[in-house]
């Protein structure tokens, strides 16, 4: 599979001749312009991983985490399997937990159990996914969640679960490079190639189709395409960003009423003494 990213690089590089024509339409007063080469790069970098990527980490987290964990797991539909999975106890008060420490927060919470009481796995982003996978997975005790090096060559299809979450890791790394990247703008076309390859490399290894990787290196986005991939980008930003801020007011509270607590200490400590030596 390995070398499907090395042509795709290749091919990313030097098949930007059909040029698309931006519409009379624009999305939004700073649109980005789809006839430039670079932004239809990064669309097709940022395509392959928020959309192929996350397919073959929800495939993942379904045969691996969800199934092995449900009676009959392989023999029902993935709808019921996942419906199965998070109505069972120790699910619940696993992420139950994990809401009120505040690693998961209210727009995930109102994805893993909605109020129509149907979850649905397909509204899952890779953030949530991989927190998911961390968490619940069987044998998450063995599990190392250690980013491997760029350069490091990874088995092709990996061959442990071990071997699966390296690539998995690797995607999430390359979504977060997308996520901080300026819109749409390519600073460092080296460090640009490298994301591609890896993401190439990764989205094959978890079992991507290689015709439909390859149909995205060529593909031409609209500008209604480009605004739809950059409002999940921009949607999954903001979230991360409110979470981390909700977590950062709560550690200032913290913070504030220790400081309070120890002022009000020193001060009751002050006063027996005072009272002591009268």
């Amino acid at each position: 599979m390995v070398h499907h990213a090395h042509i795709l690089v290749i091919l990313l590089i030097f098949t930007d001749s059909a040029h698309a024509v931006q519409t009379s339409d624009p999305v939004g007063a700073n649109a980005p312009d789809v006839s430039s080469v670079y932004t239809q790069r990064f669309a097709r970098l940022s395509y392959l991983v928020i959309e192929l990527g996350t397919k073959v980490i929800r495939t993942f987290f379904l045969k691996d985490v969800v199934r092995p964990s449900i009676t009959n797991g392989e023999h029902i539909s993935d709808k019921d399997a996942v419906l199965q999975f998070f109505g069972k106890h120790d699910v619940i008060r696993e992420l139950e937990k994990l809401k009120k420490t505040k690693v998961i927060y209210a727009s995930q919470w109102n994805l893993l159990y909605p109020a129509s009481g149907h979850t649905d796995v397909e509204t899952f982003d890779i953030t949530l996914l991989v927190l998911l996978i961390r968490k619940l997975h069987p044998d998450k005790a063995n599990l190392k969640w250690s980013a491997p090096k760029e350069n490091a060559t990874l088995p092709s299809p990996p061959q442990t679960t071990q071997g699966f979450i390296d690539h998995i890791q690797r995607l999430k790394n390359v979504r977060n490079y997308i996520q901080h990247s300026a819109k749409y703008g390519i600073q460092d076309m080296e460090k640009f190639c490298t994301k591609w390859e890896i993401a190439c490399a990764s989205v094959l290894a978890l079992g991507a189709d290689p015709n439909e990787v390859e149909k995205v290196q060529k593909s031409i986005f609209s500008i209604q395409e480009i605004d739809t991939i950059v409002s999940k980008i921009l949607s999954s930003v903001e979230d991360n960003k409110r979470h981390f801020d909700s977590r950062f007011d709560r550690l200032e509270l913290l913070i504030l009423s220790s400081v309070c607590a120890v002022f009000f200490a020193v001060l009751i400590a002050l006063a027996i003494n005072y009272q002591w030596w009268i």
